[in-house]
């Protein structure tokens, strides 16, 4: 980590690398640092068993804002979404139930037999999640979203700017307006209010 920086973020979830790469994408000289061996935050995909990749703790990817995956060129990287069609979803009495796209398809879906054919399994509770990737309390937009944390009140009322009462200490994580999903929008925003700044400290 030899060297200077212009701009450091802490934490490389998936806000945090795009309000990274729009700092760097600016000129910036930007360092991320991440705790985990592993970037991307929520929004990784992992070994989780052998021979099997998936999504550990991001219920969707879709949601990830146009904006920021052309003006980041994440296509040209390799960035493919893939429809989030034929979904799994345990419900509370043991059972289940596919969710496709198709409605009338999901209505007609029993898969009996299913359950014999589960190889293995991960469950993540709250405790998990806050251990693996620092979500207190295991919410993915670091805390419960009350009306008094909503829109222009986020993460506080007078904070929704991604600015802190510490000079040069931005928010750009779920804590920050418009809060979490993985949209990047945290990060694009934090970013353009970074870039605002930086134009006056020169």
């Amino acid at each position: 980590m030899a060297g200077r920086y212009d701009a450091m973020i802490i934490g490389g979830g998936h806000k945090g690398l795009v309000c990274g790469a729009y700092l760097a994408k600016a000129g910036v000289k930007t360092l991320v640092l991440e705790r985990r061996y592993l970037l991307g935050g929520a929004a990784v995909t992992e070994a989780v068993f052998p021979g099997y990749r998936m999504s550990v703790a991001s219920y969707v990817m879709s949601l990830l804002s146009p904006r920021v995956i052309n003006d980041l060129e994440l296509r040209r990287f390799g960035l493919v979404v893939l429809p989030a069609n034929d979904l799994f979803s345990p419900i509370e009495n043991g059972d289940h139930i596919f969710l496709h796209d198709d409605v009338a398809k999901t209505q007609q879906e029993f898969a009996p037999g299913f359950s014999s054919r589960v190889i293995d399994m991960q469950v993540l509770l709250p405790p998990d999640l806050e251990e693996i990737f620092a979500l207190p309390q295991g919410y993915i937009f670091h805390g419960e979203p009350l009306p008094d944390q909503l829109f222009f009140q986020r993460p506080a009322a007078h904070y929704a700017d991604y600015r802190t009462p510490i000079r040069n200490l931005y928010l750009c994580g779920s804590s920050s307006h418009p809060g979490g999903a993985v949209s990047g929008i945290p990060g694009h925003n934090a970013a353009r209010e970074i870039l605002r700044d930086q134009r006056r400290w020169r």
